[in-house]
């Protein structure tokens, strides 16, 4: 009795659904025992009449009363309706199950072991000015151009099997193609013309468009796909801090890492919090950490003033690796090795660099923030001049880049194809997908 009162019945067929219940219940009451259940969504399944004699053939049953039989001849003279459905444990198909003997194992192909499987979602996260971005391009650098990133010095018979080169699909809303990806995938020294980006101009996109980044991948097969940052191509309709919203997304993106062999980066920042531990950092719902195989936290690295740390927080596929060391300097990026830092020394790390750590360091950015702030105020400006402005101010470009992604600063094409500019946080829309070597 306690089930059925659970679930409330309104409109037109409330009286005859209820009625029916309350013969059922009240005149058998053998009829909990067997589970009898009532589905409104599948009233083909079994009509009126079959339902009857399924009941009838309950050991015990008796003779129907006639409350029963003026109900059914109600539910007859009105097929319209939706009828309810009963049935025994056992009857319909019910879930699409396969015993574990019968599943084929399958072992994992990877990017870059343990951290980037192909075929798999992997999750890079971390605070604006950290090198994520430096840190995938060198990554899609050597992917271009067939080479293993090497972390550490080789030993003589463990260098890792170097892949052919192939394609990287690399989608960003923040960094310019013309003044960030190429001149730093150009450092990296990485084939132009096999990775390919967002084109300036046309409609906007969003991951929820399964279709058109299905057909994307089946066009140029890349094995690197990176969508930076996640929150930007998740479309305005979906809330990234609701599971519900955001898991069916990562789903069906997944099944596209599946079904086209890559390897996808999601890049997302963290939130403000300080005291929270380092997963729950990352911005946006937890589900997000759970939907993906393998996450790398950025930061600062606490151990050196001006190098920076990938820790590895999650890995379904392998034993997590050791954090990931590297600096950038003017020539690029440089790998420090790797080392055992776990992910809280690098969100403490990050706190001391801001702070006292690096006062130098943080003048620096104070003053480029402000030097964007009043170049910026009275809207959009070319890329080239600001950069050539800020140089003359005495800034470097390392602070101008850690400035613009604190600032939320938006590179925008002047028309198709035209000169990139700079301004202030404001709505954006991307698409289209020329090679890195056409910009």
């Amino acid at each position: 009795m306690k089930f059925f009162a659970r679930h409330s019945v309104r409109g037109p067929e409330a009286p005859l659904i209820n009625g029916l219940l309350q013969c059922i219940i009240c005149t058998r009451d053998k009829a909990l025992e067997v589970c009898v259940w009532i589905d409104l969504r599948k009233s083909k399944a079994l009509g009126i009449e079959k339902m009857i004699n399924n009941i009838a053939s309950f050991e015990d049953a008796g003779e129907l009363p006639q409350e029963l039989r003026n109900v059914v001849a109600v539910a007859k003279q009105k097929p319209n309706r939706v009828q309810p459905v009963i049935t025994k444990p056992g009857i319909g198909k019910g879930l699409d199950v396969v015993p574990l003997s019968e599943v084929e194992e399958e072992e994992v192909d990877w990017l870059l072991e343990p951290y980037l499987p192909i075929g798999k979602i992997t999750l890079v996260a971390g605070d604006p000015g950290v090198g994520k971005t430096f840190f995938l391009l060198a990554v899609a650098a050597a992917v271009s151009t067939g080479r293993v990133p090497q972390f550490t010095v080789p030993v003589e018979g463990q260098e890792p099997v170097a892949l052919p080169p192939a394609q990287v699909l690399y989608l960003s809303a923040e960094d310019g193609a013309s003044d960030t990806l190429k001149p730093r995938f150009r450092m990296q020294h990485g084939d132009e013309s096999r990775l390919y980006t967002l084109n300036a101009g046309g409609s906007g996109y969003s991951m929820s468009q399964f279709q058109l980044l299905d057909e994307t991948l089946t066009k140029l097969t890349p094995r690197l796909v990176v969508i930076d940052p996640l929150q930007a191509f998740l479309g305005s309709k979906v809330d990234m801090h609701r599971a519900n919203e955001v898991r069916p997304i990562l789903e069906g993106v997944a099944k596209l890492a599946a079904k086209h062999h890559c390897a996808i980066v999601l890049l997302l920042h963290l939130n403000k919090s300080t005291k929270q531990n380092a997963q729950y950092r990352i911005l946006g719902s937890i589900d997000i950490l759970a939907a993906v195989r393998s996450a790398l936290l950025a930061g600062h690295d606490p151990n050196r003033q001006d190098g920076f740390a990938l820790a590895h927080i999650k890995s379904t596929c392998a034993r997590r690796g050791q954090s990931i060391l590297y600096s950038i300097h003017d020539d690029g990026l440089h790998w420090n090795g790797l080392a055992d830092i776990s992910a809280d020394s690098i969100i403490q790390g990050a706190g001391r660099a801001v702070g006292q750590g690096s006062s130098i360091r943080s003048g620096r950015v104070v003053e480029a923030i402000s030097f964007l702030q009043n170049s910026l105020q009275n809207g959009p400006v070319p890329t080239a001049a600001l950069k050539a402005a800020a140089i003359g101010k005495g800034i470097s470009v390392r602070s101008l880049d850690i400035a613009k992604h604190e600032t939320g600063v938006i590179h925008t094409p002047d028309g198709l194809r035209g000169k990139w500019t700079c301004r202030l946080p404001a709505n954006e829309e991307v698409v289209a997908l020329p090679s890195l070597a056409e910009v």
